[in-house]
């Protein structure tokens, strides 16, 4: 267990949750990294704070030069003294990264070398992975229970509703999107499941081009049966394409990703018949892949040197603000 004096002086740690949260936030899922840290830096004899999240303020630099380390729930700050953190697509791992989170996270600039991965511990991984998500047929949001049966070899699109355009990583509008799998889909059914948070957004473009008498396939079907009846994933950077490797599906990426280096990556719509093309050439290296991005990338909940891990990269945080 790490005392106070293996860190110098006492290490306060503030965190920057969701207005609302600041008081109810301990034992919610959501935040569970935030518990343990409290826990750590409590047991080293350091504060916490809670704040509402408020970027505007922190980019005024409001907080700068008082000595604590702030930690900002899926924030993009890259101020000395901050980190972000959040979910890392799949419980339990987290991003709790200087650069930002998901598309944003330090990963990004990362090279996934698949002969430096162990096999054996890929493998196990990969099935721990399947028997926790796979086979009970659960995903981050909810799932459809019931088992529907779909076009198979078809092409599966997920859409994301705003949040790819208002944090900056789409390469195009969503209309954009669906008209190049359409125009590249080779004769395949194209079948698209709206975000859960945002249905009637996604279905607007869904029913736009539906109305111009393109044959899209809207479904709310469970997750893994349209990874199950499909080729490929299309999506901005929606976590389903993690998902789907556990169906060692290929992903087509719209925008900008921090899980990049195994999936292939569309600037312009025109490019997307050449990049499904390369997706449906690969074979293997799917455990690989899933254990470096999350195993050895991300903060596991469950691993044994999450503590040491946390506490290195507090420090680090912390002296880029002391004196």
């Amino acid at each position: 267990m790490a005392v106070a004096g293996d860190m110098g002086p006492r290490l306060a740690v503030v965190f920057h949750l969701p207005k609302g949260s600041e008081a109810d936030w301990r034992g919610r899922r959501q935040f569970a990294l935030y518990d343990r840290i409290e826990t750590m830096v409590r047991a080293a004899g350091g504060e916490v704070a809670v704040l509402a999240r408020a970027p505007e303020a922190i980019a005024s630099g409001l907080h700068d030069g008082d000595g604590r380390v702030h930690i900002v729930e899926n924030g993009n700050q890259r101020r000395p003294g901050f980190l972000n953190a959040t979910l890392a697509y799949i419980p339990p791992y987290w991003h709790l990264d200087a650069q930002g989170v998901l598309a944003d996270s330090a990963i990004a600039a990362r090279v996934f070398v698949p002969g430096a991965v162990d096999r054996r511990a890929a493998a196990r991984h990969f099935e721990g992975l399947r028997r926790r998500l796979l086979v009970r047929r659960v995903s981050r949001y909810q799932q459809r229970k019931d088992v529907e049966v779909l076009p198979q070899g078809a092409i599966a699109v997920f859409l994301q509703g705003r949040l790819p355009h208002q944090r900056g990583t789409a390469h195009c509008e969503p209309a954009a999107l669906l008209r190049a799998v359409l125009h590249g889909a080779g004769g395949r059914p194209v079948l698209v499941k709206p975000h859960p948070l945002e249905v009637w957004r996604d279905l607007r473009a869904v029913l736009e081009l539906q109305m111009e008498g393109h044959d899209l396939i809207s479904t709310d079907a469970n997750i893994h049966d349209i990874l199950a009846s499909s080729v490929a994933t299309v999506s901005f950077n929606s976590a389903v394409a993690l998902e789907g490797f556990l169906h060692r599906k290929p992903a087509i990426l719209f925008g900008r990703a921090d899980f990049h280096q195994f999936c292939e990556t569309v600037q312009a719509p025109d490019d997307f018949a050449a990049a499904l093309a390369r997706g449906l050439q690969r074979r293997h290296g799917y455990e690989k892949f899933l254990y470096w991005y999350f195993a050895q990338n991300c903060l596991s909940l469950k691993a044994r040197d999450l503590e040491a891990r946390v506490l290195a990269i507090l420090g680090a945080a912390r002296a880029e603000v002391l004196p």
